[in-house]
């Protein structure tokens, strides 16, 4: 039985009818299925939100059978209430066992505004740890367990691995909409928190801080309109830059430290020992 109590009816039948679609596609049942991101969150955002869906079977489908469903599932993509629906499929021992990079079975982008992607590989691998990290605390079950059941608490390494990753892609990529600046901002309350709020609570909280930018401020209010476009360009990069700086710092204090080997005494050099 489909789940998803929050849902509108209009978001529940739709996602029922991918699941559906995935189910038959896939050709197995589906071990789990969860809506995650935005939705999830109760942070949807008008025009700026799409539906997150992350699904998981027991095993791998050949390449081509994957291929088709992700075609198939493209094609349902259109007719998403949201702007449109990006769908992951992983295998239940990936997500037992977190790592960076996280592998996927299939990667599925679709809809009015969201241009079509069907992947088994290859994309930029931080969204996908990142993306199941916040998994653990914010998803509606649709069907079988609930995801923090069946995903491991992610390695404090490879999430900030993830993040200074993604911090970059959107330096070189991610133009300079409200999405980095309140994505950096869900990187500090991780940092300092340990938990993954939305993107407009994790702003939110960085606004009130002492001597927050404007620039926070200035994305709260694109996001709330459910705007992407850009903000002032120089303050999206000063705003970055520092939260940088401070996820580099974090990753380097994970790093164990080396300590020097003691010296060789004459007496073990003369005694063929080896240093102890």
């Amino acid at each position: 039985m489909l789940r998803g109590m929050g849902l509108a009816p209009a978001l529940g039948s739709y996602a029922g009818r991918v699941l559906d679609a995935a189910e038959r596609g896939l050709g197995r049942p589906l071990v789990a299925a969860a809506v995650v991101g935005s939705v999830a969150n109760g942070d949807v955002a008008g025009e700026a939100s799409d539906l997150d869906l992350l699904l998981v079977v027991e095993r791998a489908p050949d390449a081509a059978t994957l291929r088709g469903a992700g075609e198939r599932l493209a094609d349902l993509a259109a007719d998403c209430p949201l702007r449109g629906l990006e769908l992951v499929v992983y295998r239940r021992d990936v997500l037992a066992r977190p790592r960076h990079p996280l592998p996927y079975l299939l990667n599925v982008n679709g809809g009015r505004a969201i241009t079509r992607l069907v992947a088994t590989g290859g994309d930029p691998s931080f969204w996908f740890l990142l993306d199941v990290a916040a998994a653990r605390e914010h998803a509606l079950a649709l069907t079988g367990p609930p995801l923090r059941d069946l995903i491991a608490p992610v390695p404090r390494p490879a999430v900030l691995r993830a993040l200074r990753e993604s911090l970059d892609w959107h330096d070189r990529h991610g133009g300079h909409g409200p999405d980095p600046v309140l994505n950096a901002c869900r990187a500090l309350h991780w940092l300092e928190r340990g938990t993954w709020p939305s993107k407009t609570a994790a702003g939110e909280w960085v606004a009130q801080q002492p001597g927050a930018p404007a620039i926070v401020a200035a994305a709260l209010a694109r996001r709330a309109t459910g705007s992407d476009a850009d903000l002032d360009a120089p303050a999206v990069g000063s705003f970055l830059d520092p939260v940088r700086r401070t996820v580099e710092a974090a990753a380097a204090a994970e790093q164990p430290s080396v300590r020097p080997s003691a010296p060789v005494r004459p007496e073990q050099r003369d005694a063929g020992g080896s240093p102890g």
